[in-house]
């Protein structure tokens, strides 16, 4: 991505952010109930991992890539 300004990054992450955001409003409705009460519950737990301040990113984001593997596998297996 060459040197960037952390203004143009967080910019570059905030529109990646957004799209994001509107793919999955797009594929949701796509889904079962199951699948859906399933990426809720996951995602509920993502946020939450996010909202503790004492935490530093770097952990959370280690915890949260502990739980995806998790689940993942979770969805693989089935």
């Amino acid at each position: 991505m060459g040197k960037s300004s952390n203004g143009e990054i967080l910019e570059q992450i905030a529109i990646s952010h957004e799209i994001f955001v509107e793919l999955m409003a797009r594929r949701l409705p796509e889904l079962e109930a199951e699948d859906l009460e399933r990426y809720f519950a996951a995602l509920s737990r993502f946020l939450g991992m996010l909202e503790d301040d004492e935490k530093e990113l770097r952990q959370a984001a280690r915890e949260m890539a502990a739980e995806a593997m998790t689940l993942l596998l979770d969805e693989l297996a089935r």
